[in-house]
């Protein structure tokens, strides 16, 4: 347990407003700074292992009018190389960018028959791109397994990328329930998550608490030593007037107060957590159409609700601030 004896202007993550301690220092003597510097250390110590785990704040949507303040990664799953590029010399945020489709055949459940080319070409072209910054990792896919590709094939991908890319590449891919089956998390694999939704925003509680159900029992005990996660809470919202047309009442606000509740908590989880990575919220921007079938249609995104994108700018600024 931490307790924590002053107070910053901007909270206790921004160190370097405890700056004015050094004159308290030399007005009270070396004997007043060692006692100070006791009571202080602890908290301090605290201080820096409460959120240094928080790594990556990044959307599955490419939107970087509206999200570049508050993220560090952009996305290959909404964003090709060439929008990656565009993006890291404009905002000075690096990509994830994501496999060719032509590595996982998702339609025959395997790998490609020239997957193993279409990798290594990948791997040529994103060398640069992690030596200049432009990138600093690789997407893998979403729910490659869960569309029914086995595992052994995820391994063999994500181990060609370790080979060709080098360690400090991150790997990163998104998953669902299949995780279960698995002995074990791929070694050449960073970052893994998963995505379980309160589809109709009514129990925003309940999503973290599956989500972290899940998380606890099936996939930490799976993690090797260097190996963490992400959470995928979902932003999403059905369209009111769509819903309205079947007798079905999904009002905005209401959704948005779930959404914002359910942010909260995947947010006190992760700065407690030290396997959480960051974070990888789906999806910020409306979809041209619906998601789902039925009048629940998850087409609108966070960007239509303000008081989400207020507590996603309050959770991402917290996880890329110095």
């Amino acid at each position: 347990m931490c307790f924590f004896f002053f107070q910053a202007e901007d909270g206790i993550r921004d160190a370097q407003e405890s700056r004015g301690l050094g004159d308290v220092y030399k007005r009270q003597g070396f004997g007043m700074s060692v006692r100070l510097l006791l009571v202080l250390l602890p908290g301090i110590a605290c201080l820096g292992s409460a959120s240094s785990h928080l790594k990556y704040m990044m959307f599955y949507d490419d939107d970087l009018p509206a999200q570049h303040e508050f993220i560090n990664v952009v996305s290959g799953d909404g964003a090709s190389i060439p929008d990656i590029i565009a993006d890291y010399q404009n905002y000075h945020i690096p990509g994830m960018p994501t496999l060719p489709s032509t590595v996982f055949d998702r339609s025959k459940h395997g790998l490609y028959p020239g997957w193993a080319q279409t990798t290594d070409e990948f791997i040529a072209t994103m060398l640069p791109l992690l030596a200049n910054g432009t990138a600093m990792g690789v997407f893998l896919g979403d729910e490659i397994c869960c569309s029914g590709v086995p595992l052994s094939n995820l391994t063999a991908v994500a181990d060609r990328l370790r080979t060709g890319l080098g360690q400090s590449a991150v790997l990163y891919t998104n998953e669902c329930s299949v995780m279960k089956d698995w002995p074990a998390v791929p070694f050449a694999l960073d970052y893994v998550s998963i995505d379980f939704y309160d589809g109709h925003n009514t129990d925003g509680a309940r999503e973290v608490a599956q989500n972290k159900q899940f998380y606890t029992e099936v996939i930490y005990p799976k993690l090797a030593p260097h190996q963490g996660v992400l959470f995928v809470p979902g932003i999403f919202a059905s369209d009111p007037a769509h819903c309205a047309r079947g007798n079905v009442s999904c009002p905005l606000d209401s959704q948005a107060e779930q959404i914002v509740t359910k942010l909260d908590g995947f947010f006190e989880w992760a700065k407690n957590d030290t396997r959480v990575a960051g974070f990888n919220p789906w999806h910020f921007s409306n979809r041209s159409g619906a998601q789902l079938k039925g009048w629940w249609d998850q087409r609108l995104g966070a960007i239509v609700m303000p008081s989400v994108v207020n507590k996603l700018r309050e959770i991402g600024q917290y996880v890329i601030s110095p």
